[in-house]
């Protein structure tokens, strides 16, 4: 969907999935919302570099709901592929707290070089499924990896369902 709605607010758009059938379903949404010159689909193997994008280069890296426990590593492994040493892409994350694995990927992150970076505003973590006023939002850098471990799990008084919002990048963005 959030690729849908850049591609409707004219961004050129690669949406991807390892799943062939949710790109077919993928591909019924963007003929439906005429976005088929702004939207294209690859099949995207997290385990597999054949099927990385890596000779193109992105202006943002959009991903959510990607860290689980089997495939973070793989996962990692993706993102610095599509955003090698250099580059200035950002990758926005909505992330979801599940033990260790979530953990050890920030880690694999920030051993490569990136930058963490977690949505707050007034000092206060945005994590929830429930709307929230994010216009005084800023992105607060977490400089370790006990700084990640503390900020990735659920805020105390939250639900495990709460998400929460990451900018990981190679260059810190003011």
């Amino acid at each position: 969907m959030a690729g849908l709605q850049l591609a409707a607010q004219g961004a050129r758009v690669l949406c991807t999935d390892h799943d062939p059938n949710a790109l077919e379903l993928l591909g019924g949404s963007i003929a439906a919302n005429g976005l088929g010159d702004w939207v294209s689909t690859k099949l995207l193997d997290w385990k597999d570099p054949q099927s990385w994008q890596t000779a193109e280069r992105f202006d943002l890296v959009l991903a959510a709901d990607c860290v689980y426990p089997a495939t973070h590593e793989a996962f990692a492994a993706a993102l610095i592929g599509h955003v090698p040493a250099g580059s200035e892409t950002p990758i926005i994350m909505a992330y979801q707290h599940r033990g260790d694995a979530s953990e050890r990927f920030f880690s694999l992150m920030q051993e490569d070089g990136f930058v963490l970076q977690r949505l707050e505003t007034n000092s206060l973590v945005l994590a929830s499924s429930r709307p929230h006023d994010m216009s005084n939002g800023v992105f607060a850098e977490l400089p370790s990896i006990e700084s990640v471990r503390s900020a990735t799990h659920a805020p105390s008084g939250a639900g495990l369902s709460d998400v929460q919002i990451f900018r990981i990048s190679r260059e810190f963005l003011s």
